[in-house]
């Protein structure tokens, strides 16, 4: 039975990464059948396993909290993560008792060296163009399509993979396996550098440390070697090394970081409606947006504020989202796991445990400073750590009764089939979603709103599939329609699109005070960006108002793009025709 479950996490872990050729809807698919499965069977092998401790208590309060607030806000903002965590906090309740096993333990970390591997040649593919990248605006991001979240991924793969090849080396096992550890650690690395994540580095670099100083004991040796004297000048030296390097981290690149410190002053400033229980999941990615916009609109925002301001989607700082969305007691029971973890001790410093350990502190790393509580990939990464850490507390464990591990198990099965019936409602909905933006792509509108139509009942609070809709109706020369789309939508996100769309089906209608104001909302959102700016020289153009459209497009003309692009210099192209014709109809005198 052990080779099966082995084979099963081998499966469902590897399941993630194949974005290659599934689809979003099918990998998710395969993840929560594979998860379910190993989740009966768990159960079913684990059940007089079932123990009573701070951390089973604290972990079931958990995944109750995010179950009782799914039901009962009706999944407020649409978030398909939503049945995720929940599935993965079941998960890790199933492998705290599996990973008692050091059958499955060991065969957990070949399955996560696979996924490494599967990763590298992902990453060097897509490097050397034999791959495409899932998103075309970066040129490689492995299976997870971006840059920032696959170095971060490998960052905390990194110390777990370590431990296991110095032990190799020590023991001085199978040589190729020893190979095969050291290529993998080498690849890793490069692409770990080649990201440019600054998040990524240092919790590598963390991980690495920790990961070090168990094996060699550095510190050990320094006490051991060194005067007090010594130990003082190595100290100074140490603390101006880090400042040297928490400077040039800082200026590699400081708009993104200045751009983080944005995200965090307009979070942390915006009206809270539930501290206690937090808004709900999603709410910071439906509503950060929204609040931005206030900010700018208020008058508050510096210039640089607004040359940095930009769409955002996550707080850069996983403390603060997860007390947004899940307020004070989800916040206190999530990290509460985690703290427990970390103060777990094992006596017989398994390379396992060291490795888990790292990877830990590697991961609250980059909760500091990036978004890996809402990577898919991550997210479950940091659910099978935390399992491995915590099943080394079998020695403080109480045995339930038989009567309350039936109850227990009972709830939790009861859990599993209430999730799994909404992950596949949800599923059949992205799907729709999926078949939709296909017709959209070949000009097809009226398949495509069929298929909206189809799944607006199960995606009606999904602010982003509220936006395709309309966008559908618009191009379907509906702008009616559209517009009440997108006032629904408006109330479940806060993506600055929504207004520009809105703003052009209000054209579409003749109420162009009312264009105005939905163009001068996304421009108060995304200050920086030209595109929503020039839509509102044409629409003054369209008004007469040529004074103030003048203004406006010599202002566009000025302004220092964060990213140059071709589009930029279209839109600049456009207002130098604007201005060149309204500064002189006759052409006598172009400026230049």
């Amino acid at each position: 039975m052990n080779r099966l479950v082995s084979i099963l996490i081998l499966v469902l872990l590897v399941s993630l990464h194949m974005s290659y050729p599934s689809s979003y809807v099918e990998r998710y698919a395969a993840f929560y059948v594979l998860a379910v499965a190993l989740i009966c069977i768990g159960l079913f092998l684990k059940r007089d396993n079932v123990t009573r401790d701070v951390c089973n208590i604290l972990a079931f309060a958990y995944l109750l909290f995010l179950f009782a607030d799914g039901i009962i806000r009706r999944n407020t903002y649409g978030s398909d993560f939503c049945c995720f965590m929940i599935v993965c906090w079941l998960l890790f309740l199933v492998l705290s008792m599996l990973f008692l096993s050091r059958h499955i333990q060991k065969s957990l970390i070949c399955s996560i060296i696979v996924c490494a591997w599967i990763e590298i040649v992902v990453g060097f593919g897509q490097l050397y163009g034999l791959m495409e990248n899932g998103n075309a605006f970066f040129q490689f991001g492995g299976s997870l399509g971006n840059p920032g979240a696959y170095s971060g991924y490998l960052s905390v793969i990194f110390p777990i993979v370590l431990p296991v090849y110095l032990t190799c080396r020590r023991n001085r096992d199978c040589e190729n396996v020893r190979y095969l550890l050291l290529a993998c650690l080498i690849f890793m690395l490069a692409l770990i550098f080649l990201s440019r994540s600054r998040g990524a580095w240092l919790a590598c670099l963390i991980g690495c440390v920790f990961v070090i100083e168990h094996y060699y004991g550095v510190l050990k040796s320094i006490r051991r070697h060194f005067s007090r004297t010594q130990r003082l000048v190595l100290s100074v030296l140490l603390g101006v090394g880090l400042l040297g390097g928490v400077f040039f981290l800082y200026k590699f690149k400081a708009d993104s970081a200045d751009g983080r410190l944005l995200v965090w002053k307009v979070a942390l400033q915006a009206p809270r409606e539930n501290i206690l229980l937090g808004d709900g999941c999603g709410s910071f990615e439906a509503n950060y947006c929204r609040w931005q916009r206030d900010y700018f609109a208020s008058g508050e925002g510096t210039e640089r504020e607004k040359f940095l301001a930009d769409y955002v989607t996550c707080a850069y700082n996983e403390f603060l989202q997860v007390f947004i969305d899940h307020g004070v007691v989800g916040t206190l029971l999530f990290f509460g796991i985690i703290l427990l973890a970390l103060l777990q001790k094992d006596s017989h410093r398994s390379h396992i445990f060291i490795g888990a350990k790292a990877s830990l502190l590697g991961f609250l790393v980059l909760c500091c400073v990036s978004y890996p509580l809402h990577v898919q990939l991550m997210y479950l990464h940091l659910i099978v750590v935390l399992a491995l850490l915590l099943a080394h507390r079998n020695k403080q464990r109480h045995r339930v009764g038989v009567w309350s591990r039936h109850i227990m198990s009972l709830c939790l099965l009861l859990v599993v089939v209430c999730v799994s019936l909404m992950s596949l409602h949800q599923l059949y909905g992205l799907r729709l979603l999926e078949n939709g933006l296909g017709n959209a792509a070949h000009g097809d509108m009226t398949g495509a709103i069929k298929h909206y139509k189809k799944a607006y009942p199960i995606m009606s609070n999904n602010g982003i599939f509220l936006f395709y809709y309309a966008s559908a109706l618009s191009m379907a020369n509906e702008p009616e329609k559209s517009i009440g789309m997108l006032k629904m939508a408006e109330i479940k996100s806060s993506d600055p699109h929504i207004y520009m769309l809105m703003g052009e089906n209000y054209k579409k209608t003749g109420n162009l005070m009312a264009a105005r104001e939905a163009y001068q909302k996304a421009i108060n959102t995304i200050p920086s960006r030209l595109y929503p700016r020039s839509l509102i020289v044409h629409l003054l153009m369209d008004m007469g108002h040529k004074t103030e459209a003048y203004k406006l497009a010599n202002e566009i003309l000025q302004m220092k793009e964060k990213v140059p692009t071709t589009a930029g210099k279209e839109i600049k192209g456009e207002m130098r025709l604007i201005v060149n014709r309204l500064s002189n109809p006759q052409n006598r005198l172009p400026m230049k």
